[in-house]
């Protein structure tokens, strides 16, 4: 009893003699062979709004959360790895290492 699909070709031998065996394709069977859905503008839509109400559950929970405690070390470290003198840094930019130094 042969296996289902397989089926020998007619006269056909394997290097070894052995009868050379075909199976049948079956691409209806395939993941492939299905045509895909049609994804509409407004799903497309529906689903980035999705994605972005979920990233804002997100940053709402982070932000609701109380802030970790300021490692003194890295603070620290910070202080000396700043090359350029402060006198040297623009007023912006001495806002932003202010709030990094604190």
């Amino acid at each position: 009893m042969q296996a289902i699909g397989r089926q020998p070709c007619a006269g056909q031998r394997a290097p070894d003699g052995a009868p050379v065996h075909y199976e049948r394709h079956r691409p209806e069977q395939t993941t492939l062979y299905h045509p895909s859905q049609h994804a509409s503008v407004a799903a497309i839509f529906e689903r980035y709004a999705q994605s972005l109400a979920k990233a804002r559950r997100v940053i709402d929970a982070l932000l609701q959360a109380p802030l970790p405690e300021p490692e003194p070390e890295i603070r620290r470290a910070l202080t000396d790895a700043v090359m350029t003198p402060d006198a040297a840094l623009g007023e912006e930019q001495r806002s932003w290492l202010g709030v990094l130094r604190r």
